[in-house]
């Protein structure tokens, strides 16, 4: 390595540290309110299908709003303008829930946060992926993914305790801290971020090989089981009400350590590791799902192994097959078609449920193995980057 690649590198270090510090405080804010989130609304008097359709459609918003979002950054080239109000969104928008006092307050609150992650996340992605090229991509997503996840356990736990002695007013309210923290965070990482080597080619195509990872995340998506059924599952077999989100939080920290580990391998060994995706969802949903005792435990660990590779070892091949001008779109995209694949795949799942736990572990074999061999058969001939 040249003399000028060090302090690249270690530049590169700094601005990956630092917005996942800015992930670390965001994700200990809203996802400590959404661990509540369910449970306020039946306080405020929501019935099952209006507390339902107002987390569906927030979070069917906010994937939705990605590709645009993404796409918008590029054609701009204003990436900290979209990242500070979505940031800003995403994060204020949790605290005001602690005033609210109806249904329709918090409605509104809670859909603005989704749609404020939604326009952050592509743009994100992209300066992640620019910091990437001198890292390797899946070493600054592994480590970024990492630190998220820290704030994925701490903040719903800072939550309960709190909520167990104050009420779900003063839950909310409490997460005001890490909100600002994550702000003023984001503004130090702009201090860091990494400048392009060259001028982006904003109206360059996006690349086959991008749509062909495409098929690849929403077949393998669309098999993986999303928790609340899993938890639904859990708790109808017997499985203690206090334990289920223990088995979450084992599930958060194998994403967490799956994605800095394996991150850093994909670096060279990219393709082979993302094989580990659909095989985690096939081998966790059955272990899930027609387990007892001590296997969901086992089930918990791969199922979320499974969302670590998704969440540092997809984004790195992605970042990989597309260029610097369109990466902020090809991730907005990527974000947008998981979200259709994961609600169409629930629905399936759902609807098979009803029929056994059987029927619903096979059809999310059958979708892991097409996307096996979707892997095998069409990506890899023409993938780029380390095999």
């Amino acid at each position: 390595m040249n003399g000028s690649g060090v302090p690249q590198r270690k530049a590169a270090w700094r601005f990956v540290v630092a917005m996942g510090v800015v992930s670390l405080f965001a994700d200990m804010t809203y996802e400590g309110a959404r661990s509540i989130i369910g449970a306020y609304l039946y306080q405020l008097g929501a019935g099952a299908i209006l507390a339902g359709l107002i987390g569906g459609g927030a979070e069917c918003l906010g994937y939705a709003v990605r590709w645009l979002s993404g796409r918008g950054a590029d054609s701009s080239n204003r990436h900290w303008l979209f990242l500070y109000g979505g940031y800003a969104l995403n994060l204020l928008a949790v605290p005001f829930l602690a005033l609210t006092g109806s249904i329709g307050s918090a409605a509104a609150l809670i859909t603005a946060e989704r749609l404020g992650k939604g326009v952050r996340s592509p743009p994100r992605d992209a300066l992640l992926a620019r910091a990437g090229e001198r890292l390797g991509h899946g070493s600054a997503f592994g480590l970024h993914q990492f630190l998220d996840q820290l704030g994925a356990l701490s903040g719903p736990l800072i939550v309960a305790a709190l909520v167990l002695g104050a009420g779900y007013k003063a839950g909310f309210a409490i997460l005001a801290l890490p909100a600002v923290a994550a702000l003023l965070t984001l503004v130090a990482a702009q201090r860091l971020q990494i400048r392009p080597r060259a001028r982006a080619q904003h109206r360059e195509r996006l690349p086959r090989t991008f749509w062909l990872w495409i098929v690849f995340v929403m077949l393998a998506t669309a098999g993986f089981a999303h928790f609340t059924l899993v938890a639904f599952d859990l708790a109808a077999i017997g499985f203690g009400p206090a334990f289920i989100p223990v088995l979450f939080a084992v599930a958060m920290a194998s994403e967490g350590l799956t994605a800095l580990v394996l991150g850093r391998l994909s670096d060279r060994r990219g393709f082979l590791l993302l094989a580990g995706f659909p095989l985690c969802g096939l081998i966790g949903t059955a272990f899930l799902f027609l387990g007892s005792t001590w296997v969901p435990w086992v089930g918990a660990v791969v199922w979320g192994a499974g969302l670590g590779i998704q969440g540092a070892v997809v984004r790195a091949q992605v970042a990989r097959s597309v260029g610097e001008g369109r990466r902020g779109e090809a991730f907005g995209l990527l974000d947008t078609m998981t979200g259709v694949a994961w609600l169409a795949g629930s629905v399936l799942l759902g609807a098979l449920y009803t029929v056994s736990p059987e029927a619903l572990t096979a059809l999310s074999t059958l979708l892991e193995i097409a996307a096996l061999g979707w892997l095998l058969f069409y990506v890899r001939r023409k993938v780029p980057g380390p095999a």
